[in-house]
């Protein structure tokens, strides 16, 4: 499930609902020199809208310590595909006609660079991780909105078309925290903040694997992320398969 606000303050937009997400993630991990994974995702009905993204990251390991820990060091890209088309629907704050068009293209492309130290430690069948890390990313956001009063209005206003393109550089400080249990149970929890000066968004993410074999297991994913109008927050349950 996919819980998405959309919180435009300045054209009198706040929308929020919720509706069906379907994705995939795609793990592989070589505990001495790498890990890589990526997210792919779609929601084809919410707030009027189709959303689609990937989240990809991958990260080389560089003196390994057995018990001890590793240098860790990245490359990873988010990226973010919104279609609005909304017609006589969405209602601005403090008027009663709804919007005759309401029309938005957002598409955003973030890579980003990180390294840190993940720390390693065993207590007999129970293995724990921490790992704080520092990056920096570049955003890049093509898009167009378009808003068009109802006929009816009678403060009614032209018709707005703009483009909401702009790029962004942020550093980024994270940290992540993971559980294995007994070789069938995975807990993992991350976070990061990206910062610009007196502007910053905040991302957590969370996962839950119960293998039931050494082949399939059951998962759950969770991820909020903030942006700069609204938020998104994901519930993904799902069959983990393991080759």
């Amino acid at each position: 499930m996919l819980i998405n606000r959309l919180d435009m303050a300045d054209r009198g937009v706040n929308l929020q609902e919720s509706a069906p997400i379907y994705g995939l993630f795609f793990q592989t991990i070589d505990p001495v020199r790498f890990q890589t994974n990526t997210f792919l995702y779609l929601c084809p009905d919410i707030n009027y809208s189709m959303v689609s993204g990937i989240s990809f990251s991958t990260d080389r390991y560089f003196r390994n310590r057995p018990g001890m820990g590793k240098v860790v060091a990245g490359v990873g890209l988010e990226g973010v595909r919104i279609v609005l088309n909304s017609t006589d629907e969405i209602v601005r704050a403090g008027d009663i006609d709804p919007l005759h068009r309401f029309a938005l293209t957002n598409n955003v492309i973030a890579p980003f660079l990180r390294a840190g130290y993940r720390f390693e430690h065993a207590f007999g069948l129970m293995r724990t991780s921490f790992f704080p890390w520092a990056g920096v990313q570049q955003e890049l956001i093509r898009g167009d909105l378009y808003l068009e009063p109802t006929a009816l209005w009678t403060t009614a206003f032209d018709p707005i078309r703009e483009s909401i393109s702009q790029d962004n550089t942020y550093g980024l400080v994270g940290a992540g925290v993971g559980i294995n249990l007994f070789h069938f149970l995975d807990l993992e929890a991350k976070t990061h903040r990206m910062v610009n000066g007196n502007t910053h968004y905040d991302s957590y993410a969370a996962m839950v694997n119960l293998f039931l074999s050494r082949h399939w297991g059951l998962s759950y994913r969770y991820r909020d992320v903030e942006v700069s109008v609204g938020n998104n927050r994901f519930h993904l349950f799902g069959v983990a398969v393991l080759f």
